[in-house]
């Protein structure tokens, strides 16, 4: 699930609502101190919460657990024949 935290980091803008999203660039671009200090605590939040430290032992534990469903999936076939 993909949200905006507070409002500090981005905005929420609903699909295809052109105008929305005219109206908060526009908001940006009248205040580049606030586009900054958002992209600022945008990149902070990213790197906290998706960080390769934090990600990659998740993909890995998600391929181990696959592959121990594959080949007990693949033994289960070999004992049945």
């Amino acid at each position: 699930m993909w949200f905006v935290v507070s409002r500090k980091i981005g905005a929420t803008v609903l699909g295809r609502d052109t105008c929305a999203m005219a109206a908060s660039l526009d908001q940006l671009a009248e205040s580049p101190q606030r586009a900054r200090a958002m992209g600022e605590l945008g990149q902070m939040h990213a790197k906290d919460k998706f960080s390769a430290e934090l990600v990659v032992p998740q993909y890995e534990a998600i391929y181990e657990r696959l592959a121990r469903q594959a080949l007990t999936a693949a033994q289960a076939g070999v004992n049945e024949t």
